[in-house]
């Protein structure tokens, strides 16, 4: 997933882009997903967003414009995309957004967010500050929660020790984070590998075990403290967490 932002002062000329198109209106090629707190056609969409944005004329840029597509492996539903948007808005804080999905690039899905700054409660301002780092580790987030495809973070938005690895060690910390999630889920060695497999991590069985991403880094396990031993303890240790958690509410029921 790759996220963009950009602010601005016109809520016209946003929505007329993101409804519209630069080169005008096409049937089809705009589609309204979701919206929370505005509704209507365009002209009435304008009206809301500015009545909000006009609660507080100190904000000379109340436009907040988000676009977030995805990789061309990924094929998100309506609802994904539904969900995606709704969990962005959450985190900044915005009550009035509206989503919109274009169509003319049906290799690589994509959707538009057009965000008020400004909303109801506070009549102030959602901050701008660390945008572009807050985006960056959102796609992040949910690339992971969704299944999609990997994205590399740009190099700004790395720590000063991500930053010096070359890019092949930052691709192994991936499988890493991955391993990480998947091992505290699943119950057997055999679940992990499946599970790998949609994250396009192919994995190799022996003695020992090692990983494969889409790009063909390979690293054994025990590289990244992920042995089959190590594997093997941590599935054990969920089935025992899994077992005692049923135990308890046995034993509540039958009282």
């Amino acid at each position: 997933m790759i996220g963009k932002i950009s602010t601005g002062d016109s809520f016209r000329g946003n929505i007329t882009y993101c409804l519209l198109g630069r080169y005008g209106e096409k049937e089809g090629l705009a589609e309204i997903i979701d919206s929370k707190m505005c509704g209507g056609n365009r002209k009435e969409l304008i009206k809301q967003f500015e009545e909000l944005a006009a609660l507080n004329n100190r904000i000379r840029a109340p436009v907040w414009h988000a676009s977030i597509s995805f990789h061309e492996s990924d094929n998100p539903s309506r609802q994904d995309m539904i969900d995606i948007a709704e969990e962005y808005a959450n985190m900044h804080g915005f009550q009035q957004y509206l989503v919109i999905q274009h169509h003319d690039t049906p290799n690589r899905k994509h959707f538009h967010m057009v965000c008020n700054r400004v909303n109801y409660k506070q009549n102030k301002a959602i901050s701008t500050s660390l945008n572009f780092k807050k985006m960056d580790e959102f796609c992040r987030k949910m690339e992971l929660k969704f299944n999609f495809h990997r994205v590399l973070s740009a190099k700004r938005f790395l720590n000063k020790d991500e930053r010096n690895l070359p890019r092949h060690d930052k691709r192994k910390l991936q499988i890493k984070a991955i391993l990480e999630t998947l091992t505290s889920e699943v119950n057997s060695v055999e679940e992990l590998i499946e599970r790998l497999k949609k994250y396009k991590i192919a994995t190799e069985k022996g003695r020992g075990i090692a990983f494969i991403d889409d790009k063909k880094v390979r690293v054994k396990g025990s590289e990244l403290g992920f042995s089959l031993k190590n594997i093997e303890k941590k599935i054990a240790k969920n089935a025992n967490i899994s077992l005692a958690f049923q135990n308890k509410h046995r034993i509540k029921r039958s009282l």
